[in-house]
């Protein structure tokens, strides 16, 4: 939604600008894997602050790129860090709810991420339209405050699987989902 605002400042080509919007997905894509592993071996909570904080910090420095090279590497990185939520939330999710209520519940996490897309391309719209600048409208933000102390990524314990007979903690409620996964849906969001 801030394309044309991007291709004005930047002075981009159709191409470039196709190129600047994907280079979050493909640093995704290629570190995916990466955060699955270190969420295996560091846990989720580690994984979602440090990924989180990374795609913070990538956007920061974005937010003052001067050229199209550097805007589309930064973006790159934060695409690259941001994937963390993609793997250790999912992994979460998997590890603390039982079988039969795991479904619903990486439905509801999943809803978190593009729900978040499309307020975030509304606000940054609205914020582009009134302030003129694309860097001014950065979400690096809501990705600082996610990587903070208290947010959702820092709430998250990291537990280990139920082991049979052993109580497990619900996604829902009387048909409203728990805080945990409340948090784990706002972390996914950022």
């Amino acid at each position: 939604m801030i394309a044309p605002a991007l291709r004005a400042r930047y002075h981009l080509s159709l191409g470039q600008t196709g190129l600047l919007i994907s280079a979050p997905s493909i640093g995704a894509v290629l570190s995916l894997l990466a955060w699955g592993h270190a969420a295996d071996r560091a846990g989720e909570r580690v994984v979602l602050v440090a990924g989180i904080g990374g795609a913070a910090a990538a956007l920061f420095v974005a937010a003052h790129a001067s050229t199209f090279a550097q805007l589309t590497a930064l973006l790159f990185v934060a695409g690259l860090a941001g994937a963390s939520v993609n793997s250790a939330s999912g992994r979460a999710v998997k590890r603390v709810v039982p079988p039969e209520q795991r479904g619903l519940a990486l439905a509801v996490r999943q809803t978190a991420i593009p729900l978040s897309g499309v307020l975030t391309a509304l606000v940054l719209s609205a914020l582009v339209r009134s302030n003129g600048s694309p860097t001014a409208a950065s979400p690096r933000s809501p990705c600082s405050a996610s990587s903070a102390r208290r947010s959702p990524g820092s709430c998250l314990r990291d537990v280990p699987a139920a082991t049979e007979g052993e109580p497990v903690w619900t996604p829902v409620f009387l048909g409203v989902p728990s805080r945990p996964l409340w948090l784990l849906s706002i972390g996914s969001a950022s």
